[in-house]
């Protein structure tokens, strides 16, 4: 059979239509969005490794209540200079009263905003500061009221506790002064939690304050010391602090801290845990694109062809992941959406690795609806309204009052459980109350479904694409599908060898890969192109199919490529591969074995895709 001539060479250039123009920037479009799927993958990779290796410190728990004036009135120098000394007209002098500190300005009397609260009453929180300058003054000298005294208590009326009216953990400041030096100004702060501890060698258990104590005069210093201190028995009994170092953590994520005793020589440490309250090859892709370039042909392929091919694999590893976890990563999403939604109660997770399962379970979801619709869903597309419901689920949700109040509910429902009760049978010695560990509530259904409705509605938008796909195909059909022979043509009732191959091109008859239609989330191709009344194999569906051409003399499948460069680095033959020797625009029926002389490195990294008969 003679082939038809195809000229490539030549100094004649191809005028770029407005359809040609818009398909290569929905290609671009598509590469754009086949970076972001890998970027996402790779940082929720990245966090997963993060998570399992317990990177994160635990007193970053506390980072998650925010104190968002002290620093402004802290000022950016020396304390003495600040805003909150001006408040005081720059007097130093100790006074009874404490300084409440409001956006823009300052009272002696209470929280403009707010109701009194019983633990930022002055007598409350001076009893406090007692306790603290009186039991740890052993090991924090810096406390010792020979050299530092209380001028008076400050509080930030936009401290998370105390808008959210949480009496587990609270966080006082005290403005001091050098004894020696009156203009000599600090600012102490005491971040303090009430919860439960076990002390393991004793086997012993109850409730704690556990206190991260700084102190600064000066915010243009560079570190800060944080000391921590526990008072073992409160809120039932009077605190009695004593000065503890970080020592670790438990497998099960509890602190592990060690006591520093007064005297060392007749009291031993004591390690006790605590909880806390928290809650395709698209390089491949790129070197066809750079080696068309060269040619001066401007070519783009799917670069979601690999993505669209695996991503039923990865959304069943997803559900897998999520089972073996007992669901774990559905309730902390819903949680975490929930607190976001109350502003009461701040929880802490790695976005990133929700957003990677579920950006998984949408591109399968989405491939669903084109398969059954028999139509394609373009990738771009479907990475734009998933992160358009991820990133806005916020916003998608205050349109679902119901929904909304079903997630606040259950955020607030898991953090009350953890708040120790009152025995009304004990005397009240503090306001303060217990923040404990415990089992944490299961996720209705009701609860799961509403925080993972706003990521998935944008589907409803798939639906609708697909619709308007089915319409416009319907009234402007492809020109090309009116001309070329469908490839289901294979199975029609002729059962002659050459009937059937007929039906074929060379390059599918020496492959063994059929030319398929694939419908779902992939790019819009043509299988073949037609030339002088000849079918060819076109580049889209030789890149589609796996292939590519390596210096324009080697049909290569890409899952064989890092083979024949191990072979060729080796120099020996690791495993059996095969490739079909390329003459022009014909592809020999028979396959080569390769072996490491074979083919050279400059064929390897010469790769481009043409049309074959």
């Amino acid at each position: 059979m003679a082939v038809p001539t195809i000229k490539s060479s030549g100094p004649r250039q191809r005028k770029l239509t407005p359809s040609h123009v818009i398909r290569l920037a929905r290609r671009l479009l598509v590469v754009v969005a086949a970076v972001l799927y890998i970027v996402v993958s790779l940082q929720a990779c990245a966090d997963t490794f993060r998570l399992l290796q317990s990177t994160e410190m635990p007193t970053t728990n506390y980072l998650l209540y925010e104190s968002k004036l002290i620093g402004q009135y802290a000022g950016e120098t020396t304390l003495r200079a600040s805003p909150m000394l001006a408040a005081l007209q720059g007097d130093t002098t100790p006074r009874s009263g404490s300084l409440f500190l409001e956006a823009h300005s300052t009272h002696f009397t209470g929280c403009a905003s707010f109701n009194e609260s019983s633990i930022y009453q002055d007598a409350f929180q001076r009893s406090m500061f007692a306790a603290v300058v009186s039991s740890l003054t052993y090991n924090l000298t810096f406390l010792d009221p020979k050299t530092i005294e209380l001028i008076m208590p400050v509080i930030d009326c936009t401290f998370t506790s105390l808008v959210t009216s949480d009496n587990t953990a609270p966080r006082f400041f005290y403005l001091m002064r050098s004894v020696s030096d009156h203009d000599d100004v600090y600012l102490l702060s005491v971040m303090m939690s009430v919860q439960e501890y076990q002390n393991a060698r004793q086997r012993t258990s109850g409730a704690a304050a556990v206190a991260t104590i700084a102190i600064v005069n000066d915010v243009r210093a560079n570190d800060t010391t944080h000391d921590f201190a526990l008072a073992l028995g409160y809120p039932f009994q009077s605190p009695v602090f004593q000065v503890y170092t970080y020592y670790g953590e438990t497998p099960d994520g509890l602190w592990l801290l060690k006591s520093v005793p007064h005297n060392p020589l007749i009291e031993a440490s004591k390690i006790v845990s605590t909880s806390c309250p928290t809650g395709l090859n698209l390089l491949v892709l790129l070197a066809l694109v750079y080696y068309n370039l060269r040619l001066g042909k401007f070519w783009i392929g799917d670069a979601f062809a690999a993505v669209s091919s695996t991503h039923d694999l990865r959304s069943i590893l997803v559900l897998v992941s999520w089972y073996v976890g007992e669901w774990w990563a559905l309730v902390e999403f819903t949680l975490f959406t929930g607190n976001d939604l109350a502003k009461k109660h701040v929880a802490s997770i790695y976005p990133s690795i929700m957003r990677a399962d579920l950006m998984s379970l949408y591109i399968t979801f989405a491939s669903i609806l084109g398969q059954i619709c028999k139509e394609r869903v373009d990738p771009a597309v479907t990475l734009g309204l998933f992160f358009l419901g991820f990133e806005g689920r916020f916003v998608i949700l205050k349109w679902f009052p119901g929904m909304v109040n079903t997630l606040i509910a259950y955020a607030d429902y898991e953090f009350i459980l953890g708040v120790r009760p009152l025995d009304p049978t004990l005397p009240e010695i503090s306001p303060l109350r217990v923040w404990n560990s415990k089992v944490l509530p299961a996720a209705s259904a009701k609860v799961v479904l509403s925080g993972l409705f706003p990521v998935f509605a944008t589907l409803v938008f798939i639906v609708v694409y697909i619709a308007l796909r089915k319409v416009y195909h319907h009234f402007y059909p492809n020109q090309l599908a009116k001309q070329r022979s469908s490839v289901s043509s294979i199975k029609e009732r002729s059962t002659s060898i050459v009937g059937a191959r007929s039906n074929l091109t060379q390059f599918e008859f020496a492959t063994g890969v059929a030319l398929l239609d694939r419908f779902g989330v992939v790019s819009d191709y043509d299988n073949y192109v037609f030339f002088k009344a000849m079918r060819f194999a076109s580049a889209d569906g030789i890149y589609t199919s796996g292939f590519v051409i390596a210096n324009g003399k080697f049909l290569v499948h890409m899952d064989d490529l890092n083979a024949i460069i191990v072979m060729k680095l080796m120099r020996a033959r690791v495993k059996n591969v095969y490739v079909y020797e390329v003459d022009g625009h014909t592809v020999k029926q028979t396959a080569r074995l390769v072996y490491p002389e074979t083919m050279s490195f400059h064929d390897i990294f010469h790769l481009n895709v043409k049309i074959l008969l």
